[in-house]
């Protein structure tokens, strides 16, 4: 996995090298489902009912951005994957 930052225009650099920091599992929790009044895409709207989930992810938090353009270059790789988001932002 790969997460990188270049700042104006300069040579990208990680966000971090160690992303085992970064991870947070929820365990099994409860979650309560009541009537759904969305209408986008009801095909994978959860009925109502009582359901038990479970999340694991790599959450970075970035903050203090000051007047620039940056572009983060997040992505990863597997024996049978490869996925990878660029995102410019533009600070004014």
């Amino acid at each position: 996995m790969w997460a990188n930052i270049s700042i104006n225009g300069a040579e990208p650099i990680p966000i971090t090298k160690n992303f085992e920091d970064h991870t947070v599992t929820l365990f099994p929790f409860i979650l309560k489902v009541g009537p759904n009044k969305l209408n986008r895409e009801p095909q994978y709207h959860l009925g109502p009912g009582i359901y038990t989930g479970a999340a694991s992810g790599t959450y970075l938090f970035l903050k203090n951005f000051k007047e620039g353009t940056y572009v983060l270059d997040f992505g990863g790789e597997a024996s049978n994957f490869r996925t990878r988001s660029i995102y410019t932002l533009t600070v004014s």
